[in-house]
């Protein structure tokens, strides 16, 4: 692990199993609050600001195993060591990779519209979403038409919440972080070798994260459970929030109840 003192805010909150919840990109990390407070009457939840975001400073340039051995390190100085992790878009592709370097003990692992590879196109795609940024686009309209449904769209409190995100984090600093996202290894290989409970749940209508990409993890994980929500696009936690949240803590009690057995 890299020697780097910590410099992430978490939000920390409840006591019991650890549970790390990881924010996208673009996403603030006070949209993962909500399932974090519904969680912490059973469990510990830690919810950390990346890079670039909530004070955090970003990472110049930016580097996934710099920004993942940051949430190491924040978790270790915490005496967190063993967890489960549930990441929301590209947070759920950190959240693989974290599983996967194998500094903390990760007993679960749940990936709200995620990811685990890119192909060609998708990288390609991703990679000129960054070069747009860089040129000072809006960025909020086109955030709004990707995570949102058709329903979602005429929601006011979705919007503005999505809308949010898209101020979450610098232009440049944002597309240095997707350019990294875009270049990143495919983790389905590494991840099936764990043999750990993976929950995958997406929107019907995601359009940034369609649902072929976690039916493309169940391909890698054959165990892996997968939830295709009717109706709904990439923002499972504004659009979907009571019956996700309750997916969620499902799964966690199943997996706690089986480690609490071995």
């Amino acid at each position: 692990m890299l020697s780097i003192v910590s410099t992430l805010p978490i939000f920390d909150v409840g006591e019991g199993p650890a549970v790390l919840l990881l924010h996208g990109a673009p996403t603030t990390p006070e949209h993962m609050y909500p399932l974090g407070r519904s969680l912490s009457d059973a469990y510990r939840v830690l919810i950390p600001a990346l890079p670039g975001y909530g004070g955090t400073p970003a990472l110049r340039p930016y580097d996934l195993d710099r920004s993942h051995a940051l949430v190491e390190q924040a978790l270790l100085e915490r005496g967190v060591q063993r967890l489960f992790i549930a990441g929301f878009s590209g947070g759920a592709y950190r959240a693989i990779a974290l599983a996967c370097r194998g500094q903390l003990r990760v007993d679960g692992l749940i990936c709200l519209a995620g990811f685990g590879d890119f192909t060609g196109e998708e990288s390609e795609r991703l990679q000129k979403t960054a070069a747009a940024l860089r040129t000072g686009i809006d960025f909020a309209p086109l955030v709004t038409s990707v995570m949102l449904s058709p329903a979602g769209q005429r929601d006011p409190q979705a919007v503005a919440e999505v809308h949010a995100w898209a101020r979450a984090v610098a232009s440049e600093p944002l597309a240095e972080e997707l350019a990294a996202l875009a270049a990143g290894p495919d983790l389905r290989a590494a991840l099936a070798a764990l043999g750990i409970p993976v929950l995958a749940r997406v929107g019907q209508l995601d359009l940034s994260v369609p649902p072929i990409r976690s039916e493309r993890i169940l391909q890698a994980v054959p165990t892996a459970r997968l939830e295709v929500v009717p109706g709904v696009g990439h923002a499972l936690l504004a659009e979907d929030e009571a019956a996700t949240i309750l997916s969620v803590r499902a799964f966690l009690d199943a997996c706690a109840a089986r480690e609490a057995g071995t």
